[in-house]
């Protein structure tokens, strides 16, 4: 009658009878001695079982050598490609865990230059936060930014550099560029000065291309396209306000942020006053102020430390 033999007396048949050769005693070493992580092994034992099962119909077959080689090399093969996946993700966590995050913040009233891993230059305006990888791994190069900030991107077609600013993407290869997104605005600018520009939102997907600018509005998530000169947008960069029939309420923001001080308009009226003006002669708040109310539409005053328009 043919029975199944118990897996101890199993394995010791097939020890016996395999031992006549160091080849296959190795095979019967590895499989009895190969050790790895836990989930590993649960993972090989199946294998195992597979091997045992498959050799419990074959042991009274005139080819059992060959074929508990075979399966040996098979479930060994196994065990040793997880040992060397869980090596690899294990050695790839490891590099990951190693990169460090660098956040750098400018205060109102500074601008400040940073190059990145990669060679890129960052331009920061006053209140403005960027955070950057110490070194790029992966297949992009990712930033994040609050504020505004002039981006000059080295030129890498193999790693796209991408800026994460609110819930927009703006995904580039080299190029130059300015972002205006503060957390407290209705809105995100994106003026693209050379290059190209993929811009990415919850919505939309839009090319954009030298002289172009695209408005993001926040609330509505809904994006607008248009050509602009792009060097109004830039010109904070070195210390220049154009003004091109702007509102005082958008004047005065820009002007705390550079100059690091507090204004209040006191009438919602004076807010949608518009007023165009060149200030690129490193011009101080004063000397704005007294430019901006000359036409005695408004007025200011200083109060303790703000400034009161009125």
């Amino acid at each position: 009658m043919d029975r199944k033999l118990p897996e101890d007396d199993l394995y010791s048949s097939v020890s016996a009878d395999l031992s006549r050769t160091k080849e296959e005693e190795r095979l019967i070493f590895l499989l009895e001695n190969i050790s790895v992580g836990e989930e590993i092994e649960q993972t090989a034992e199946k294998y195992r079982t597979i091997v045992w099962k498959r050799l419990q119909t074959r042991l009274r077959k005139r080819e059992i050598r060959r074929r508990i080689v075979r399966w040996t090399a098979i479930a060994a093969g196994v065990v040793l490609l997880l040992s060397f996946s869980h090596m690899w993700v294990y050695q790839w966590s490891r590099i990951e865990q190693q990169v460090q995050i660098v956040k750098l913040e400018c205060p109102y009233g500074i601008r400040s230059s940073v190059y990145l891993p990669d060679s890129t230059k960052v331009t920061l305006n006053g209140g403005s936060c960027i955070e950057y990888p110490d070194r790029f791994v992966g297949d992009k190069r990712r930033i994040s930014l609050e504020g505004e900030a002039f981006f000059e991107v080295t030129k890498n077609p193999a790693k796209p550099f991408v800026v994460q600013v609110n819930d927009l993407q703006v995904k580039v290869l080299g190029t130059t560029f300015n972002i205006e997104g503060y957390t407290e605005d209705e809105q995100v600018k994106v003026t693209l000065e050379t290059g190209k520009v993929d811009i990415v939102s919850p919505r939309h997907q839009v090319e954009v291309r030298p002289g172009e600018q695209v408005i993001y509005k926040k609330g509505k998530k809904e994006i607008k396209k248009q050509a602009v000169e792009t060097f109004l947008y830039s010109a904070w960069r070195e210390n220049k306000f154009y003004f091109r029939s702007e509102l005082l309420s958008q004047i005065v923001v820009q002007l705390m942020r550079h100059f690091n001080v507090k204004i209040e308009i006191i009438s919602p009226a004076l807010k949608q006053i518009r007023f165009s003006g060149e200030f690129v002669h490193q011009e101080n708040i004063d000397e704005i102020l007294n430019i901006i109310t000359s036409d005695r539409r408004i007025n200011y005053r200083r109060e303790n430390e703000k400034i009161i328009i009125y």
